[in-house]
């Protein structure tokens, strides 16, 4: 994808010529391109033995909506979230990987233990757990 990874903003312009009346016309979209979207992302449950999700290393503890994380990690609608299940982000070039293992789940809320060695992605998610958990 790209050769380094960082979070891209992204602005997209487009100009042209109205064909009513010949005026200018413009439309901007805004964009960023996470470091989450441009990695590779698995759901490793507990029951498939996640020995192979790498390991949380236990850098931080964070909140995360469980609805984010089913979302993030493509968790199937009828798989439960238990202790010890992980979310696995992987850069596709296999250049290193971080782990978001459940610890504890409460009322819809995840406690999750964020690391690997991937550091600005287990910093992206930690950032976005802050975000999003209240």
């Amino acid at each position: 994808m790209f050769e380094r990874h960082y979070q891209y903003n992204v602005e997209c312009r487009a100009e042209f010529a109205s064909p009513a009346s010949g005026r200018p016309l413009a439309a901007t979209c805004q964009f960023g391109l996470y470091l989450l979207d441009q990695c590779v992302r698995r759901f490793v449950p507990l029951a498939a033995g996640n020995a192979d999700a790498g390991t949380a290393s236990g850098q931080s503890a964070e909140r995360f909506p469980a609805a984010l994380f089913r979302s993030l990690f493509a968790v199937p609608p009828e798989a439960g979230l238990v202790v010890g299940d992980a979310g696995c982000v992987e850069r596709p070039d296999h250049g290193g990987s971080a782990t978001a293992r459940i610890a504890a789940v409460a009322e819809g809320l995840l406690t999750l233990e964020i690391g690997g060695t991937l550091p600005a992605i287990a910093a992206e998610l930690q950032r976005l757990a802050s975000a999003t958990a209240a």
